[in-house]
């Protein structure tokens, strides 16, 4: 078979296939096999230095993938389609021939009407890593004292990697949402995993330090005087510290939107599991999703069927045809930001 620079996969039905050239074999490491060593799937030879690989997934999918060839990391040379995997490399993707992306529709943006971000920092008194740390505000172009307050975990992937802000204007232009301001912290990797595993001084770090910042800066009224009015939003360790933020203090976060929570690791069941068990009803409305094709897909039903049985707030779950990753994150988080904020 001729190949080029986008012959990789060819997608036909529910069918991906993969080619590559080469002497030695190559494996495939992706969403749908954990990227575990253990699980990497063979190619198989068709001539003496060509291989081919077939898939079979579902007909919507989007997936993240890389080779291997020996102990060697590689790009698939036959695919120039890349995207940053929040670890310092590239995963090549693609999609299934059913693949729906959300897109802004173009007539939807009035560059007149949507928020402005800036950038700040604040002093951390010891509760987070560092002296201080950066976060950005994202302002409506119209609010109010009694305007909503999201705080986004991993506020920079958001921003950068979702655009998270494009799509709130959109929702808001298109009255889908009332407006919200948000405010998009930066995580750290040195202490990202300490602070957003059920840590209690990230909690007063955001409470005592971000929020009172946000109030001052924007003339809104304090959490105070209108307890559980803000939300808080994260994905892996950032979907479980939503939970726990929601837990441990339902006064401030009434809003919970956690995407593929980390809720185990590895076989350690994270505290959440037992402060739900002090809970006879939970306190917060909430939106999950998970990938149907990642490790956490278990944990994050059992998590959802433990809560469903505790709760008569608003709930809402889903299983999106992708894995772990920032793509299908923003694909999900219109609809998680309607169910969670919509006044419907």
């Amino acid at each position: 078979m001729k190949t080029n620079l986008n012959t990789n996969p060819i997608t036909i039905q529910n069918r991906a296939t993969f080619y590559y050239s080469g002497a030695k074999q190559p494996f495939l490491a992706s969403d749908f096999n954990g990227w575990e060593k253990e699980n990497f799937i063979p190619f198989q030879r068709i001539s003496p230095d060509q291989w081919k690989l077939d898939i079979d997934l579902v007909s919507d999918a989007y997936i993240e993938y890389c080779i291997y060839v020996g102990k060697r990391r590689i790009s698939d040379p036959l695919n120039s389609n890349k995207t940053p995997n929040g670890m310092g490399k590239f995963n090549n993707f693609f999609c299934m021939p059913d693949h729906k992306s959300f897109v802004i529709p173009s007539k939807t943006v009035q560059p007149n009407l949507q928020g402005t971000i800036e950038r700040h920092s604040v002093i951390t008194f010891g509760t987070v890593y560092g002296k201080s740390r950066n976060f950005s505000i994202y302002t409506p172009k119209l609010f109010t004292p009694e305007t909503p307050l999201l705080i986004v975990l991993d506020g920079q992937d958001y921003l950068d990697r979702v655009r998270i802000n494009e799509i709130v204007d959109y929702l808001i232009i298109t009255k889908q949402i009332p407006p919200i301001v948000m405010a998009l912290v930066d995580s750290i990797p040195i202490s990202r995993t300490i602070e957003y595993t059920c840590s209690e001084s990230n909690l007063l770090f955001l409470n005592e330090i971000v929020i009172p910042f946000v109030e001052s800066k924007l003339g809104l009224n304090s959490i105070k005087h209108r307890p559980g009015s803000y939300g808080i939003l994260g994905a892996s360790f950032g979907g479980l510290f939503a939970v726990y933020a929601g837990l441990r203090s339902p006064q401030v976060y009434s809003k919970v939107i956690s995407q593929s929570g980390a809720f185990n690791f590895r076989q350690h069941p994270f505290v959440i599991w037992d402060l739900l068990t002090l809970h006879k009803d939970l306190p917060f409305d909430l939106c999950m999703d998970v990938g149907q094709y990642e490790p956490l897909l278990a944990s994050n039903s059992s998590f959802y069927e433990f809560i469903r049985k505790r709760s008569s707030k608003k709930l809402d779950f889903s299983v999106f045809p992708a894995g772990h990753n920032y793509p299908a994150w923003g694909n999900e988080l219109p609809k998680c930001l309607k169910f969670i904020f919509s006044e419907e």
